[in-house]
């Protein structure tokens, strides 16, 4: 590892506090005095900046640039002179290490946001713009959707000090929201036999208004697709295989179910008209893996299982050729930043797809590092291969779509774990204030049009229960 000398940041800030127009530019200056910061040491300081700018006040901090110069002593000597502002960094830290409390403190410096607060912040401007930087430094508390997750989870309100922090330092750092995920309960259902004579729940897929299992026979060795309709109950077995012939069978599903057998040397892909139940063999040119999401006659997958470590793309396959296509995920920033999917979810004309920016690091053959520089939440429309930006900096994990585009998914940010529906035409989130997966709420086991299942082993039946979702 490259020794790092002592540095210390040095923003340049004009001394006025009107900031006008200085908020808004596309970039920002990082003068490297050193010479010692990589290209993606660079980077990460402008992007956590523009960041850091774009969560708080326009009215606020008024940047022209970020300066990195040699430097020793404690981070605690801060001082303005002629617009510019210097924290001193301890020898051998990362040079953004504390990039956030310099940009806090340069912040009170100008806007003195810590006089709104008297009852937090106490003594002259110099020991206030200190305190402020101490309880800013950390960036935006973990608030989002605070409303819904008290109403779904019963956690407590926010302290004076977060309450803070969100309306006057990082009103910017808040989520979308468009208003609350409408859920109805819908009916029961309840597959009567499917289990009789030994046979055993695997998992469930979507199959257009359908639903696809994969069960096994642990005692006759055997396995079977069932196809159900959810609406009525029946069900049939559309493809069935003694186990000494099958390693495994893999269910993929979205607007249609696709399922692979693997054998032990060779491996066979079938397609499920969704209309007849009727299968067709296809030979694609590329062996798609155990789980994948089909969308308008395409099958959307990873190429392995492993293969978001490595990062890059994403493969298709058309079902009525079986012609492939690898498709570059959207990339930002230098090297050594992959781009690397992190869930997808069929979309009318394509799929959704959570995509990060992050360095890869192989500490040992089964032992990786990964830092996370950005994430974004992207639609893929494959008729003119284009990946839209939905929403920066969400962390939605797609569970399901329903036909007219609302994309269901788990909310991992936040004080608590909601679910959210994203349409992906207009861009608007809506978020439960009724579900919260930190309080044992299992995930749905499908997503079938706008209908969340949830489905369980009941003696030899399969039983479920529904809620219908929108706006």
């Amino acid at each position: 590892m490259r020794e790092r000398r002592a540095l210390a940041l040095v923003c340049i800030a004009s001394a006025v506090a009107a900031c006008d127009p200085c908020k808004g530019y596309d970039g920002l200056d990082i003068i490297d005095t050193t010479g010692t910061l990589s290209e993606l040491e660079l980077y990460a300081l402008e992007q956590r900046t523009l960041d850091f700018l774009d969560w708080t006040p326009s009215e606020g901090l008024c940047l022209d640039a970020l300066e990195v110069v040699e430097g020793d002593g404690g981070r605690g000597s801060l001082w303005r002179e002629d617009g510019v502002l210097v924290a001193k960094h301890p020898a051998g830290a990362d040079p953004y290490s504390d990039l956030y409390w310099l940009l806090c403190g340069a912040l009170d410096w100008q806007a003195d946001l810590s006089s709104h607060a008297p009852e937090l912040f106490e003594g002259d401007r110099e020991e206030r713009a200190y305190a402020f930087a101490e309880l800013c430094r950390y960036g935006p508390p973990d608030t989002e959707w605070q409303q819904q997750a008290e109403a779904a989870c019963g956690i407590d309100e926010p302290s004076a000090e977060t309450r803070f922090l969100d309306e006057l330092v990082y009103p910017g750092a808040q989520p979308p929201y468009d208003g609350p995920l409408g859920l109805t309960p819908g009916p029961g259902l309840r597959l009567e036999g499917i289990f009789e004579d030994h046979w055993s729940w695997g998992y469930a897929v979507a199959a257009g208004d359908d639903i696809a299992i994969v069960v096994r026979n642990s005692v006759k060795w055997g396995w079977r697709v069932v196809l159900a309709e959810p609406e009525t109950g029946v069900w049939e077995v559309i493809w069935s295989a003694p186990a000494p012939t099958v390693d495994w069978v893999g269910l993929s599903g979205g607007t249609q179910a696709v399922f692979t057998v693997d054998h032990a040397d060779a491996k066979s892909t079938f397609v499920v008209d969704p209309q007849s139940w009727a299968i067709d063999e296809i030979a694609p040119e590329v062996r798609p893996p155990s789980h994948g999401h089909v969308s308008d006659g395409w099958l959307y997958f990873r190429p392995s299982t492993a293969s978001w470590l490595s990062g890059g793309a994403i493969q298709a396959i058309e079902l009525a050729t079986g012609a492939a296509r690898s498709i570059p995920l959207p990339r930002i920033g230098p090297d050594p930043l992959v781009a690397m999917d992190n869930g997808m979810a069929p979309a009318p004309g394509g799929v959704v797809i959570q995509v990060i920016q992050a360095e890869v690091e192989w500490d040992a053959p089964d032992a990786v590092t990964i830092g996370a520089y950005e994430q974004g939440l992207y639609r893929y429309h494959a008729d003119n291969d284009v990946f839209e930006l939905l929403h920066e900096d969400l962390w939605l994990d797609p569970l399901g779509a329903s036909a007219d585009g609302q994309v269901i998914g788990r909310l991992w940010q936040g004080p608590a774990e909601l679910l959210g529906g994203l349409d992906v035409a207009s861009h608007e989130l809506r978020v439960s204030d009724e579900i919260c997966f930190d309080e044992g709420t299992a995930e749905p086991t499908v997503v079938v049009g706008g209908v969340l299942w949830w489905l369980e082993e009941d003696g030899e039946d399969v039983v479920g229960r529904s809620e219908l979702f929108g706006g």
